[in-house]
């Protein structure tokens, strides 16, 4: 039969430990077991992080783990940051090339005109992502009806005008 009785709860912090840590820790990866075995690995996968691919996807081509990829782009951290600023830059002047040569082709007519906003769209959409800013811009439009003006205006001033005020008829002046 069940009682009312509060069971007292014993917790045994005296007793020792049935397990070893270094049987169930979870394992630390840091990179430095690849860095020994293959530096070059090492420096690769360094590369793509620069270049900004996917972690598993990294992980898959160079057959690592995707946590020791994961703690090389931690470990790495500015070595990666250094590389991306070196392409934005690279980018934007390749951005500035590509247009120079675009308008001299195009005045010399051995491009059509058509192609000049597809290349330079495209171009300027890259070097914008780089730098970290938009490439589009959502405009969101609302369409209002004259009659739905007017109910939110009714509502505007039944709000405003006070209770004790009544409408004044010209009779009663």
């Amino acid at each position: 039969m069940p009682t009312k009785k509060r069971r007292k709860v014993i917790i045994p912090d005296n007793l020792p430990a049935l397990t070893d840590p270094d049987d169930f820790c979870p394992s630390v990866f840091t990179g430095n077991g690849l860095a020994k075995r293959d530096p070059e690995t090492y420096g690769k996968v360094v590369q793509d992080l620069a270049e900004g691919k996917a972690l598993t996807r990294i992980a898959r081509e160079h057959k690592v783990a995707p946590e020791t990829v994961s703690a090389i782009s931690k470990r790495e951290h500015k070595t990666v940051q250094s590389v991306q600023e070196l392409t934005q830059g690279l980018t934007s002047y390749a951005s500035q090339a590509c247009l120079e040569m675009i308008i001299r082709k195009l005045d010399q007519d051995q491009i059509p005109a058509g192609v000049l906003p597809i290349c330079f769209g495209i171009l300027r959409d890259k070097e914008k992502a780089d730098l970290g800013e938009a490439t589009t811009i959502t405009e969101q439009r609302k369409v209002v009806s004259i009659d739905e003006v007017q109910k939110e205006l009714e509502a505007m001033k039944a709000e405003s005008i006070p209770a004790e005020v009544t409408d004044i008829t010209p009779e009663q002046e």
